[in-house]
């Protein structure tokens, strides 16, 4: 640089843009060097940008090590904890929305170092609060903590956690794990078949069974008149399942549905309750056969198109046995749980669908919701990751955060746990 770089600036007039560009590396160059190592962004343009901007050696060095350290240890705790299948995932399906989401979150990282370096001067408070940031990200991404087994305060019965839908890690991951499963070149053969195959066996086996289960026992229990107020809520979730039995199966609704509460109810509603239950049930045990036909129909298709042993190839190579199981929640015992309202499926949640209008929905559900429209949950979550960096950059540029942070350390004693701004 000092030989042909300084010539450059020199002959061209650049002396003021570079003082400028080298005040900004001084600033932010921890942050960039940090968040680009762990990008697949040769990492060269960082170290000869570091040495333009005459970065402190001993901070470039101390954060080399710790960025491209990280990079490579999770490349190697992921080969060991998930083997081949996860080589397979790095080395050939690192798609273009792949990208685009590594790409959609370290922007978000990167904002959010902005943020902080313009509220904390100090290099140890900025560190100190990056572990803090760091900790909710890794904890409510839906990779270390089931959502379903969150205390009750913190998990919602049918939607991803509040928490864990403020966390960056848990859209992207969410977004990389369903596009991986229901775009692979041999997942999408069957994919759309296999979603309406799955909701109707899980009605048809389980949550039907369980509904006349439920209006044998509210029959009971309004003949002998015990549990006024248990009657009442078993009636109540009876209705809403009903509801959701027409909505979602586009099925004629239950004609006596207004009697369902317990000043109505009575032995007549009942068993037309059970006969109709009984019709839906035998009408989705039809749909499963011809849905089953159709998916033999696609099986001759493919292997007419590639083979018996092509088609074995194109399995092997594209069916990534743990990420279906993650989508699937092959190791939940429970197949659907009981709440005061619904019953909630808690198994196959790549194929359930939600009702939320508000883009909320169960983890891994393939589709989002919003405003009447289902959309891909990858490009949804995509979209609610920009979103997320457009509020952080509106706070950021009108130094909302920082008024914030003044008025709050005003409150506050100097001796506290907030670190302090100069």
């Amino acid at each position: 640089f000092e030989t042909i770089g300084e010539w450059v600036v020199r002959t061209y007039g650049l002396q003021a843009g570079l003082a400028k560009f080298r005040a900004g590396f001084d600033e932010y160059g921890t942050w960039i060097i940090l968040i680009k190592g762990l990008t697949p962004i040769p990492y060269k343009l960082v170290t000869i940008a570091s040495g333009a901007a005459h970065f402190d050696l001993f901070t470039f060095v101390w954060a080399s090590i710790v960025t491209r350290g990280a990079r490579f240890f999770i490349v190697a705790a992921l080969l060991w904890k998930f083997g081949e299948p996860i080589r397979s995932f790095i080395e050939e399906r690192l798609t273009l929305l792949t990208w685009l989401v590594l790409f959609s979150s370290t922007s978000f990282g990167v904002l959010l170092g902005l943020f902080l370096s313009s509220i904390f001067r100090s290099r140890l408070s900025i560190y100190i609060l990056i572990a803090i940031l760091i900790i909710p990200q890794v904890l409510f991404d839906g990779v270390a903590i089931d959502f379903n087994k969150l205390p009750s305060g913190l998990r919602n019965e049918r939607f991803v956690p509040v928490i864990a839908d403020l966390m960056v890690s848990r859209w992207g991951y969410e977004a990389l794990m369903v596009n991986q499963f229901k775009n692979n070149p041999y997942e999408q053969n069957y994919y759309t078949i296999d979603r309406k195959l799955n909701q109707k066996e899980i009605y048809a086996d389980i949550i039907i069974p369980a509904l006349q289960a439920k209006v044998l026992d509210c029959t009971g229990k309004k003949e002998s008149g015990r549990s006024p107020d248990s009657l009442a809520g078993e009636l109540s979730l009876i209705s809403n399942e009903f509801n959701q039995l027409a909505v979602k199966n586009d099925i004629f609704p239950f004609e006596f549905q207004s009697k369902l509460n317990s000043r109505e109810f009575a032995r007549p509603v009942a068993e037309e309750a059970m006969n109709y239950l009984a019709f839906v049930r035998n009408s989705f045990f039809e749909d499963v056969e011809s849905l089953k036909q159709s998916r033999d129909s696609v099986e001759r298709a493919l292997d007419s198109k590639y083979g018996r042993k092509g088609l074995e190839m194109l399995k092997n190579a594209y069916d990534n046995t743990f990420i279906a199981n993650l989508v699937k929640n092959r190791e939940s015992q429970e197949v659907i749980r009981e709440t005061e309202s619904r019953f909630i499926p808690l198994k196959f949640p790549i194929y359930l669908s939600t009702d939320s209008t508000f883009g909320r929905a169960p983890f891994y559900a393939a589709y989002k919701l919003l405003n009447g429209q289902y959309i891909n949950t990858e490009w949804f979550n995509i979209l609610i990751i920009w979103l997320l960096s457009f509020v952080l950059y509106v706070i950021l540029i009108s130094e909302l955060g920082e008024t914030v942070y003044n008025r709050i350390s005003l409150m506050i004693p100097r001796k506290s746990w907030l670190p302090q701004y100069p």
